[in-house]
């Protein structure tokens, strides 16, 4: 075991994944359960990067492309992979409440689709 090398791999995927560069950080986080198998950080970051790239998928871009034309640049919208928790954060800001409720529903459940 190689706590220093595990723990300095473990920065490196954390780093990745807060960034939402899920690939490096599943890189990293492999490398560091290599030199410490039962780094308990690594082995729950691995989980979470597990759990899927929701994000990746068709339904998911399809959603929040949909989302974007139906704000029609009189709103905001930022949907990204939480860097603390194995969730995907929705943030929609416009004028019309009723609009941002249905998009952010609707990113909601194409997200849940996707991970299920």
């Amino acid at each position: 075991m190689q706590f220093g090398l595990s723990a300095a791999l473990f920065q490196t995927a954390y780093q990745n994944y807060t960034a939402g560069r899920i690939d490096p950080a599943e890189h990293y986080v492999r490398q560091a359960l290599q030199a410490d198998p039962r780094h308990a950080d690594s082995l729950h970051l691995l989980g979470v990067i597990a759990g899927g790239k929701p994000l990746e998928e068709a339904q998911v871009r399809e959603a929040i492309a949909d989302a974007e034309a139906r704000l029609n640049g009189s709103g905001r919208l930022v949907v990204r992979a939480s860097g603390t928790e194995p969730l995907i954060r929705i943030m929609a800001e416009g004028d019309d409440e009723k609009v941002l409720a249905q998009v952010v529903k609707d990113i909601a459940g194409a997200v849940k689709k996707a991970a299920a």
